[in-house]
């Protein structure tokens, strides 16, 4: 893997860490975070100064034995959406022995191409030698589980849907993080970007940069690196006893609250046809449950604190030695006291990390949908290996816990075709 040098190693990089430094209250800083340069920089990792992400799945589709044959028995069917489960039932517990589908273009509406009375596809199903598996994220692997008959049985019932097994924990337990932007104009622009397009003409210098031969990662440019400059980690003021970290990323500031004590979300069917989207609610900052604001008031206020360190940076900027300056546009400069940010947050705040909708749990945990092999419960030959099996939002980003938790699935899936 090739490693971008980090971006403080350059002169306004330099000046904004410099400023974060003055503006941190260091006794809330971690003893382990605590360095010389007192910032954690950020990296980013390349190989050949591109992020992978589908070209492992096509070397693994197209990898070769030394004589030529397929090596592994991966095959994608495109323009496929999986409608359901089928169960054999003939026996004393339910088994999964494949899927169904229809084959067509844009059939899931929420596709902007596809429409209500567009066509259906032309119907298919495959069948499975060993067990299926479910790996459609946090809002369609709930979907699909419902659909085919292990949901909870009240839910099942309003549509008509049979049950093979009733899971009151499909759908529930949806978590995300909270996130926020503190946005400002700057005094002169910054040259990161300077004459980049975009690749919006056929002459952008960025772009010729970026794909231009070379072993130094410097060398390729702007467009070799995610942009991020930086990135500090400070305790909010209602941190629990378990590590509830803030995360605040020094790029125009945007605000990541990790560990959410929010769980109350839910994703539930509208229909029973397979082509509509489900019906997902977050129940931010404890929406509609007054049993949950005290949590909820303590993750508004974290995520405020960081507000608050974000804007402080921007208006001390001026103590530096330095013709830079910023003003804040939004939330804008006239937003200060505590609870109008808060109201601010509460209106503003998204997230992208949907999580934790099958979660795995105890034997005894009636929510619980799968067991510690990813197996779902009450069923043979059915496992769900995705980023809804966590019983628990994992750390800052998913993405490593969700390699971590396919390799552990890898080896389950393994000891069990033995």
């Amino acid at each position: 893997m090739d490693t971008i040098p980090p971006f403080p190693q350059r002169p306004k990089a330099q000046l904004v860490a410099k400023l974060c430094r003055g503006a941190i209250d260091r006794r809330r800083w971690r003893p382990w975070q605590v360095t010389q340069t007192v910032f954690p920089y950020l990296l980013v990792l390349l190989s050949g100064s591109a992020r992978l992400h589908g070209n492992w799945v096509y070397d693994i589709a197209t990898a070769k034995n030394p004589n030529g044959s397929k090596k592994y028995r991966l095959d994608l069917a495109l323009h496929t959406l999986v409608t359901k489960v089928n169960f054999d039932t003939t026996g004393g517990k339910p088994k999964a022995t494949g899927v169904d589908y229809p084959y067509g273009e844009a059939l899931y509406r929420a596709d902007p191409r596809s429409s209500p009375t567009g066509n259906a596809g032309t119907l298919g199903s495959v069948s499975a030698t060993r067990e299926v598996i479910i790996s459609g994220g946090a809002f369609n692997t709930p979907q699909i589980l419902k659909l085919s008959d292990a949901s909870p049985a009240e839910e099942l019932k309003n549509y008509g849907i049979p049950i093979i097994k009733a899971l009151p924990g499909v759908g529930g337990n949806l978590q995300d993080r909270y996130e926020v932007g503190v946005t400002v104009s700057s005094s002169s622009n910054f040259t990161l970007f300077h004459n980049c397009t975009f690749i919006t003409t056929d002459d952008d210098p960025c772009y010729e940069a970026w794909v231009r031969p070379s072993p130094d990662p410097l060398v390729h440019g702007s467009y070799a690196t995610d942009g991020i400059a930086m990135a500090i980690f400070l305790r909010s003021s209602t941190a629990g006893p378990d590590q509830d970290l803030l995360d605040r990323w020094c790029a125009g500031w945007l605000v990541l609250k990790a560990r959410s004590r929010n769980n109350a979300g839910a994703v539930n069917l509208t229909s029973a046809d397979p082509r509509d989207t489900p019906r997902i609610t977050f129940r931010s900052f404890g929406e509609g449950d007054p049993s949950r604001a005290a949590d909820a008031e303590k993750d508004l206020q974290a995520v405020v604190d960081s507000m608050r360190l974000a804007i402080q940076v921007f208006d001390t900027f001026e103590l530096l030695e330095t013709d830079q300056s910023f003003k804040r546009v939004w939330p804008s400069a006239e937003i200060r006291p505590d609870e109008d940010l808060k109201q601010w947050a509460q209106d503003e705040a998204w997230g992208h990390h949907g999580s934790c909708t099958c979660p795995i749990g105890a034997d005894g945990d009636p929510f619980a949908v799968l067991d510690g092999q990813f197996r779902v419960r009450g069923v043979d030959g059915l496992r769900v290996v995705d980023v809804s099996a966590f019983p628990k939002i994992p750390g800052l980003f998913p993405v490593m816990g969700i390699y971590m938790l396919a390799e552990k699935a890898a080896d389950d899936i393994l000891e069990d075709a033995r």
